[in-house]
């Protein structure tokens, strides 16, 4: 990843920059936001529904764009969480890994927003790891933004726990799925070897 705006390698600038002293970010992903349609955009996000014109042009501010093309891992389970994103254009899915297998929790679209969090922690990691299924555009905003916008409106903080408290219940019932699927097959099995066993009992006696 690249060491200032974690971005996963292949997609990195050849140079970063520093804008404001405390937002760190690679312009080649994070170009300059046309403003009036940034606030069209957030205006479609039911997140932000209550907030005024106003409100939104301050935190605009504090976002800055990111694309992916299909495909693309944004980032994985376990992972550092450093950034919110919102979905301007495009899907992700949500992934988690479960038994050795990878299985989709969820997937997002236009309007959209994830990495929340793991953002609420402090030093808080990625709870799944998130991909790109199709051209995505973002809006991304990053952990040192993110803890005050929640200060200054606790409307939003409400609506991010509500929404994190779903998507960890979510989490909990994948894993609590696939147990559920590894013990019915393990019983299964279990039972396939004692017809074996049985059926090699009688042949064995039968002789």
């Amino acid at each position: 990843q690249c060491p200032h705006c974690s971005i996963p390698v292949q997609y990195m600038s050849t140079t970063c920059a520093t804008i404001y002293s405390t937002r760190i970010y690679c312009p080649d992903h994070f170009p300059t936001l046309d403003t009036p349609m940034t606030i069209q955009s957030l205006q479609q996000v039911q997140l932000f529904a209550s907030l005024t014109t106003a409100d939104l042009y301050q935190i605009s501010g504090k976002l800055t764009r990111v694309h992916f093309p299909a495909g693309a891992l944004l980032f994985r389970e376990g992972d550092p969480g450093q950034r919110f994103f919102i979905i301007m254009n495009g899907e992700v899915q949500v992934i988690k890994q479960l038994g050795g297998r990878e299985h989709i929790l969820q997937t997002l679209g236009q309007g959209d927003y994830f990495g929340e969090i793991s953002l609420f922690l402090n030093e808080g990691h990625r709870t799944a790891s998130v991909r790109s299924l199709t051209n995505v555009d973002m809006l991304a905003m990053s952990r040192v933004d993110f803890e005050p916008l929640l200060n200054q409106y606790p409307t939003l903080a409400l609506k991010l726990m509500r929404q994190m408290a779903n998507r960890l219940l979510v989490n909990q019932n994948a894993v609590i799925d696939d147990l559920l699927t590894t013990n019915h097959k393990l019983i299964d099995d279990y039972e396939a070897l004692q017809r074996d066993y049985a059926r090699l009992l009688e042949q064995t006696n039968s002789t």
